[in-house]
């Protein structure tokens, strides 16, 4: 789910032993608040109760700046929690991300010592919503 809804995850999160949190950039979304919803989200406590990882989705517009931004976020708030880059399967119009502009992806969030790992998005592969 989107960690950015903190009264729906508020309601939710308590029953749920796991939460894939989803990590919204703002140049992918437009919205230029995404990442304080996030960080009102992690400040609220309400994943630490769940054995929570995120994911972030990559495309060819995402800059190491912004994924400093999060680095700091996730970092400051949930330090031990796994985080999944996912490149974006260039399906319905994303630009992909290339070779050369993962590392420095990466690297921004390693920089903060986290658990960071990178995954494909396989599931618009094989066409499962």
């Amino acid at each position: 789910t989107a960690a950015l809804h903190a009264p729906e995850l508020l309601r939710l999160a308590p029953r749920c032993r796991w939460v894939a949190a989803d990590f919204k950039l703002p140049s992918a979304t437009g919205l230029p608040d995404v990442l304080e919803r996030h960080e009102a989200v992690l400040a609220s406590g309400v994943l630490d109760r769940s054995e929570t990882f995120f994911k972030l989705i990559a495309d060819g517009e995402t800059t190491p700046d912004e994924l400093e931004r999060v680095a700091g976020l996730l970092a400051r708030f949930a330090p031990r929690r796994p985080v999944f880059l996912q490149p974006v399967t260039p399906m319905g119009g994303s630009p992909a991300l290339s070779r050369e502009s993962l590392d420095p992806l990466v690297d921004a969030l390693a920089r903060r010592g986290l658990d960071v790992r990178v995954v494909p998005q396989v599931h618009k592969l094989l066409r499962v919503r």
